[in-house]
């Protein structure tokens, strides 16, 4: 049995929680490797894939580990950590690894597709994609079609889309709905509308969204994949989302909270910040 630990070296005390995870995972006859700063070492040759950081690190790492289909293990060392499995305070149960006294979620993921004249290009999303103009830009006015059926239209700051596991993101910011994220479905959340009955829309997870914008000259506005991918459009784009046919997340859940207690705790947690 072997695990890829993947630290995120700009964390405090970094180096002291890896040496703890390995010196936890040796005791139980797990193999380590772990990555250099910037390094990938996810591939068939692991088990599972611990990821020692925050949300962004999990996400980022976990859209990896779904290319090989591995599990994946969160070790929170950010301020939230909704998708990480254990505390840094929790690392001697990272021993249930070995015994199998976890269970995995597996979190559905979305298929982002840009096209306009010049091609097309295709991004893996786990959280969300966002639609967003700069601070200086105008409104930008949205249109969004539901399996080829026009749906909404939007004048607004941008949109959100976003998986389950992304509702509790930035869609939760703009007012939209938390979602179970075992669920298989897509939202669609407006970023401060210019409209008094502009709503959140959560549509079945077959749906293919079709989104196009409007954009004025001089207007700077960008589509963001997860917060780590960012287009620059021009207005010319359709961007096409669906849910990954053959791509999701698994998260190794070690403890037995379930998620409305860890989002009651996360989001306390936040507050008192």
């Amino acid at each position: 049995m072997k695990a890829a630990v993947i630290p995120n070296y700009e964390k405090q005390n970094i180096n002291s929680y890896v040496d703890e995870v390995c010196s936890v995972l040796g005791k139980n006859g797990i193999g380590v490797r772990v990555a250099g700063e910037g390094e990938n070492i996810i591939d068939d040759s692991c088990d599972f894939v611990i990821i020692i950081g925050g949300d962004g690190t999990i996400i980022h790492n976990a859209k990896k580990a779904a290319l090989y289909n591995k599990p994946v293990l969160g070790i929170n060392t950010g301020r939230l950590g909704f998708m990480a499995g254990l505390e840094v305070n929790e690392l001697s149960r990272l021993a249930a690894l070995k015994t199998g006294e976890y269970e995995t979620e597996r979190r559905m993921m979305l298929d982002v597709t840009v096209e306009n004249g010049r091609g097309s290009r295709e991004y893996l999303c786990f959280n969300d994609a966002v639609i967003a103009k700069s601070v200086t830009s105008r409104i930008v006015d949205i249109a969004v079609k539901c399996d080829g059926a026009d749906m909404s239209k939007y004048r607004a700051d941008g949109l959100i889309v976003s998986t389950p596991t992304g509702s509790t993101a930035y869609a939760i910011s703009a007012g939209g709905p938390v979602i179970d994220p075992l669920l298989d479905s897509i939202l669609i959340t407006p970023i401060c509308p210019h409209s008094l009955f502009s709503r959140s829309i959560l549509v079945k997870n077959n749906s293919l969204l079709e989104i196009a914008c409007d954009i004025r000259p001089c207007s700077e506005v960008m589509l963001t994949i997860d917060g780590e991918e960012y287009i620059k459009l021009d207005g010319s784009e359709i961007i096409r989302v669906k849910k990954s046919p053959d791509k999701s997340a698994q998260l190794i859940k070690i403890k037995s909270d379930s998620f409305y207690h860890i989002f009651k705790s996360k989001m306390r947690d936040r507050m008192e910040i």
